[in-house]
C-alpha cells in the first residue's frame, strides 16, 4: 500500500486548478512507499489542454532537487481538465517508466487516482493519505 503525503496532494489539486483549461504535470519524490513530495513543472505540449509534456529543464532540475533530499523518483502527474481520472489513450502510449505510479486528477470529477501502467496493461493503485 502506498502513502501520499497530505500536503503534496494539496499541491497536486491546487496545481491542476491554477492551470485550467490546460493540463498541469509534475513528479513525485519519497522513499519506500511513501510519496512525501510534489515537484510541479510547465507544461510544455503543443496542445496542453488536451496532453502534457513536461518542461526537460525543469524534469532535470527536480530530480536533482529529489536526489538532495535522498529521495526516489516515485510517480508521475497530471491532470485531465475534461476528463475522468483515468488513463488516455495516449497517457497509456507515453508510459514509458513502468515501476513509477502515474496519478492523475480530474478536474472535473475532483477524484485523484493512481494506477501502474505496464506494457498497455492499466491498474489501479491503492494508496491512502497521511499527515
Amino acid at each position: 500500500m502506498y502513502r501520499l503525503r497530505q500536503e503534496a496532494e494539496q499541491k497536486m489539486r491546487l496545481h491542476a486548478r491554477d492551470c485550467l483549461p490546460s493540463e498541469c504535470c509534475g513528479i513525485l519524490g519519497g522513499i519506500d512507499r511513501l510519496l512525501m513530495d510534489y515537484y510541479p513543472l510547465t507544461n510544455r505540449a503543443i496542445t496542453p489542454t488536451k496532453s502534457f509534456f513536461a518542461a526537460p529543464e525543469e524534469l532535470f532540475e527536480a530530480i536533482r532537487r529529489m536526489r538532495r533530499r535522498k529521495q526516489e523518483h516515485l510517480g508521475i502527474y497530471h491532470s485531465h481538465p475534461d476528463s475522468e481520472a483515468y488513463p488516455s489513450a495516449t497517457d497509456v502510449k507515453m508510459a514509458f517508466y513502468p515501476q513509477l505510479i502515474y496519478f492523475i486528477f480530474s478536474a472535473k470529477t475532483l477524484e485523484l487516482r493512481a494506477f501502474h501502467i505496464v506494457e498497455g496493461n492499466i491498474t489501479p493503485v491503492s494508496y491512502f493519505v497521511v499527515d
